[in-house]
């Protein structure tokens, strides 16, 4: 009789190695390089220029998967629109080459097959203006439970220290989830005491990444993780985030969440999300 589980794995694709994938459930991260095409990632940048340089209002859709546009910069605002008015961020978002690569991963570290499209931000740290990030995780910034998220971080310039490069605190994924607080001041949004990261306990190896258009980091959503300043003085840093739910996710609205979420879940406290703004992929 053939074991079920080993067929399971046959049947999910595997774009990474599986010592490459043993990584991943050991430090909480990993980054690969040369994975996506880099002729659908110029096509996104022409997308964000174009969208950055008009003045189409904000709209947030209530049932549909939403693209978020974020300058990291203190002060900004976020701009947001649906998903599918972004022909080239939508392949990419949807697609099955960013799909297959989370759904391994999550399979191989938490035990699930089940994905959903959660948050599409396009961030811009732009040069001499796009400051520090602080060390967050992404998961608690969310209502939901479990909070069990994995993310790819996706770059559309080269990107390394001197142009806002990111940095991971290597296995902090297991010490559990924080509270969400200020990405800029570190100011905790729940009135608990969990943030930032040295109030978790213990000491961890720090591990900052060079990224190349075509690469992705990839993160488990409680690892501890930041993003330099732009330093330079003429290098763009812009990325794109795919977020994804993993396995079944039961709405669980507290203090401090993102509010964009509460609009877009559509079901009640304790509920599972089982939203169109947050499709299966």
């Amino acid at each position: 009789m053939q074991d079920k589980t080993l067929s399971l794995i046959e049947e999910i694709p595997r774009p990474l190695s599986d010592l490459d994938a043993q990584l991943f459930c050991e430090q909480g991260f990993i980054a690969i390089d040369n994975y996506f095409d880099s002729n659908l990632l110029a096509r996104v940048t022409d997308e964000w220029l174009r969208f950055t340089q008009s003045e189409i209002a904000t709209f947030l859709p209530k049932n549909r998967p939403a693209a978020v546009f974020w300058r990291h910069v203190q002060g900004d605002v976020k701009r947001i629109r649906p998903l599918e008015e972004f022909e080239a961020l939508s392949e990419l978002a949807l697609g099955e080459q960013a799909s297959s690569l989370a759904r391994q991963l999550a399979y191989d570290s938490q035990g699930e097959t089940e994905l959903r499209l959660l948050e599409t931000i396009v961030f811009s740290k732009p040069p001499n203006e796009g400051g520090l990030l602080s060390w967050h995780q992404d998961s608690p910034f969310f209502p939901f439970d479990p909070q069990n998220q994995i993310a790819l971080w996706i770059p559309l310039d080269d990107v390394d220290a001197s142009n806002g490069g990111l940095e991971y605190a290597v296995g902090s994924h297991k010490t559990g989830s924080s509270a969400p607080f200020d990405l800029h001041s570190g100011k905790d949004l729940s009135n608990s005491c969990l943030a930032p990261l040295d109030c978790v306990g213990g000491d961890f190896e720090i591990s900052g990444l060079k990224l190349r258009v075509g690469g992705a980091a990839v993160h488990d959503g409680r690892t501890w993780h930041r993003s330099l300043p732009n330093n330079s003085v003429d290098r763009q840093r812009r990325a794109i985030s795919l977020r994804y739910l993993v396995g079944q996710t039961r709405y669980a609205p507290r203090q401090g969440t993102a509010s964009s979420m509460n609009i877009q879940v559509g079901v009640s406290p304790g509920e599972i999300i089982n939203s169109p703004s947050f499709p299966l992929v």
